[in-house]
Order: structure tokens, then sequence, then C-alpha cells
């Protein structure tokens, strides 16, 4: 039984990757060039978001080590939303006052 049901995933992942090549080729076909510099800047694209999100650390003969912080401190809800957005009307200062009191 396990024999068989590794038999038809394996048809089924043939069958999944002959029908995408087949929607590619299509596409290759209609668009030429266009549909390859879209799908090469997209893959780089996940690419550098998979580097910018992955962790810092080095590997050495024990495994892979990730570098902990030692000066992270948590950032309160107000706090985080000022640093998410610099310019927006909740990082700004209390609102001038004008010397006779109004705004």
């Amino acid at each position: 039984m396990k024999n068989a049901k590794s038999v038809i995933a394996f048809i089924v992942l043939v069958m999944l990757w002959m029908s995408i090549a087949s929607v590619e080729y299509d596409l290759v076909m209609r668009f030429g060039i266009l549909f390859n510099v879209f799908v090469s800047v997209f893959a780089l694209f996940v690419l550098l978001v998979a580097l910018f999100r992955a962790p810092e650390g080095y590997e050495d003969e024990n495994g892979f080590h990730i570098v902990a912080l030692a000066d992270v401190v948590p950032l309160s809800p107000s706090q985080y939303i000022r640093r998410l957005a610099p310019f927006s009307l909740c990082a700004r200062s209390s609102p001038r006052r004008f010397s006779n009191g109004s705004m």
C-alpha cells in the first residue's frame, strides 16, 4: 500500500509538471522574451525577499548558529507604527501652538 501511494503521488506530480510546462511553453510562444523577463524579475524579487527575511548567522562544523542581538528592545505598538510610517500623521509631534495659545 505504501508503494502504491508513492507511485500515485509520483504520477500526479509528473502530470502537474507536464501541464505547467505546457502552459509555460504556450506563454513563451505567445509573448516571447517579455514573458522570460517578467519571470526572471519575479524570481529575483522572491530571492531578494527571502534573503532579507533570513536570520543573520554563521555555519561551522556544529551546524548553523543564529546571532542573537543583545540590544533588541521590544517596541510598543505606537513606536512600531512610528517606525513603519515616519512621515504619517501618527508619527508627528503634538500640534504647534502659536504664542497666543491658538493652533
